[in-house]
Protein backbone atom coordinates (compact mmCIF):
# COMPACT_ATOMS: atom_id res chain seq x y z
CA UNK A 1 0.00 0.00 0.00
CA UNK A 2 1.33 3.60 -0.97
CA UNK A 3 1.51 5.82 1.94
CA UNK A 4 3.34 9.55 2.23
CA UNK A 5 2.51 12.33 4.51
CA UNK A 6 -0.73 12.64 2.88
CA UNK A 7 -1.78 10.39 3.54
CA UNK A 8 -4.49 10.80 6.67
CA UNK A 9 -7.52 9.72 8.68
CA UNK A 10 -9.64 7.21 7.56
CA UNK A 11 -6.69 6.34 4.49
CA UNK A 12 -4.60 6.29 7.58
CA UNK A 13 -6.19 4.05 9.78
CA UNK A 14 -7.02 1.40 7.13
CA UNK A 15 -3.43 1.45 6.17
CA UNK A 16 -2.13 1.20 9.66
CA UNK A 17 -4.83 -1.86 10.22
CA UNK A 18 -3.62 -3.65 7.21
CA UNK A 19 -0.15 -3.19 8.75
CA UNK A 20 -0.86 -4.53 11.93
CA UNK A 21 -3.09 -7.58 10.26
CA UNK A 22 0.39 -8.27 7.91
CA UNK A 23 -2.09 -8.03 4.95
CA UNK A 24 -0.26 -5.25 3.40
CA UNK A 25 3.13 -3.82 3.30
CA UNK A 26 3.54 0.12 3.73
CA UNK A 27 5.68 1.11 0.78
CA UNK A 28 6.44 5.11 0.80
CA UNK A 29 7.09 7.68 3.72
CA UNK A 30 5.81 8.00 7.15
CA UNK A 31 2.19 9.46 7.05
CA UNK A 32 0.53 12.19 8.74
CA UNK A 33 -0.48 11.28 11.62
CA UNK A 34 -3.88 12.31 12.72
CA UNK A 35 -6.32 10.08 14.62
CA UNK A 36 -9.05 12.03 15.32
CA UNK A 37 -12.63 12.74 14.62
CA UNK A 38 -14.60 15.99 14.63
CA UNK A 39 -17.82 17.10 14.15
CA UNK A 40 -18.69 20.16 12.73
CA UNK A 41 -21.48 22.45 14.48
CA UNK A 42 -22.57 25.29 12.47
CA UNK A 43 -23.36 28.45 14.65
CA UNK A 44 -26.67 30.09 14.02
CA UNK A 45 -26.76 33.40 11.99
CA UNK A 46 -23.38 34.19 10.05
CA UNK A 47 -20.92 33.36 13.35
CA UNK A 48 -19.35 30.84 11.59
CA UNK A 49 -18.69 27.08 13.61
CA UNK A 50 -15.92 24.86 15.18
CA UNK A 51 -14.96 21.62 14.47
CA UNK A 52 -15.12 19.32 18.13
CA UNK A 53 -12.98 16.19 18.54
CA UNK A 54 -14.94 13.42 19.94
CA UNK A 55 -13.24 10.49 19.25
CA UNK A 56 -9.52 8.94 18.09
CA UNK A 57 -9.32 6.08 15.85
CA UNK A 58 -6.74 3.28 17.14
CA UNK A 59 -4.99 1.14 14.98
CA UNK A 60 -6.00 -2.85 15.09
CA UNK A 61 -3.53 -3.58 18.06
CA UNK A 62 -4.78 -0.21 19.93
CA UNK A 63 -1.95 2.31 19.16
CA UNK A 64 -2.50 5.62 18.62
CA UNK A 65 -1.04 7.25 15.59
CA UNK A 66 -1.77 10.96 16.40
CA UNK A 67 1.34 13.44 15.60
CA UNK A 68 3.53 10.14 15.21
CA UNK A 69 2.03 8.43 11.77
CA UNK A 70 2.66 5.12 10.27
CA UNK A 71 6.35 3.55 9.99
CA UNK A 72 6.35 2.63 6.23
CA UNK A 73 7.34 -1.24 5.93
CA UNK A 74 10.14 0.12 2.62
CA UNK A 75 11.39 3.55 2.91
CA UNK A 76 10.88 4.87 -0.56
CA UNK A 77 11.35 9.14 -0.96
CA UNK A 78 9.27 10.23 -3.22
CA UNK A 79 10.86 13.18 -4.77
CA UNK A 80 8.52 15.19 -5.24
CA UNK A 81 7.68 12.83 -8.11
CA UNK A 82 4.07 11.51 -7.54
CA UNK A 83 2.18 9.49 -10.67
CA UNK A 84 -1.19 11.25 -10.49
CA UNK A 85 -3.43 9.44 -12.63
CA UNK A 86 -5.63 11.84 -15.17
CA UNK A 87 -8.58 9.63 -16.37
CA UNK A 88 -7.18 8.87 -19.60
CA UNK A 89 -4.50 6.61 -21.13
CA UNK A 90 -0.66 6.99 -18.92
CA UNK A 91 2.34 7.18 -20.64
CA UNK A 92 5.12 4.74 -19.36
CA UNK A 93 7.84 7.89 -18.66
CA UNK A 94 4.80 8.75 -16.57
CA UNK A 95 4.78 6.01 -14.60
CA UNK A 96 8.04 4.83 -14.64
CA UNK A 97 9.31 8.19 -12.75
CA UNK A 98 7.09 7.71 -9.54
CA UNK A 99 10.02 5.78 -7.72
CA UNK A 100 7.33 4.44 -4.74
CA UNK A 101 4.63 3.32 -7.31
CA UNK A 102 7.70 1.46 -9.03
CA UNK A 103 9.28 -0.18 -5.09
CA UNK A 104 5.39 -1.09 -4.64
CA UNK A 105 4.78 -2.75 -8.23
CA UNK A 106 8.41 -4.20 -7.40
CA UNK A 107 7.28 -5.83 -4.24
CA UNK A 108 3.54 -7.19 -5.76
CA UNK A 109 5.86 -8.81 -8.50
CA UNK A 110 8.20 -10.13 -5.69
CA UNK A 111 11.46 -8.92 -7.55
CA UNK A 112 14.57 -8.48 -5.65
CA UNK A 113 14.90 -4.80 -5.71
CA UNK A 114 12.31 -4.16 -2.73
CA UNK A 115 12.90 -5.97 0.72
CA UNK A 116 9.84 -6.04 2.54
CA UNK A 117 9.54 -6.40 6.08
CA UNK A 118 8.69 -9.71 7.68
CA UNK A 119 5.15 -10.82 7.87
CA UNK A 120 3.90 -11.12 11.82
CA UNK A 121 3.48 -15.30 10.84
CA UNK A 122 3.02 -17.66 7.75
CA UNK A 123 -0.84 -17.51 7.89
CA UNK A 124 -1.27 -13.87 8.00
CA UNK A 125 1.31 -13.31 4.88
CA UNK A 126 0.50 -10.85 2.92
CA UNK A 127 -1.51 -12.03 -0.57
CA UNK A 128 -1.70 -11.01 -4.30
CA UNK A 129 -4.72 -12.11 -5.88
CA UNK A 130 -4.12 -12.66 -9.98
CA UNK A 131 -6.62 -11.11 -12.00
CA UNK A 132 -9.94 -13.15 -12.11
CA UNK A 133 -9.60 -14.30 -8.86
Amino acid sequence: MLVDDGTASASEILAGALQDAGRAALVGQRTFGKDTVQEWTQLPGENGGFRLSIARWLTRDKSSIHDVGLEPDVEVSGDGQRFRPSGGEHDEDEVGSDLQLQHAISLLLGEDAVVAAPSPSPSAAPTVASPGT
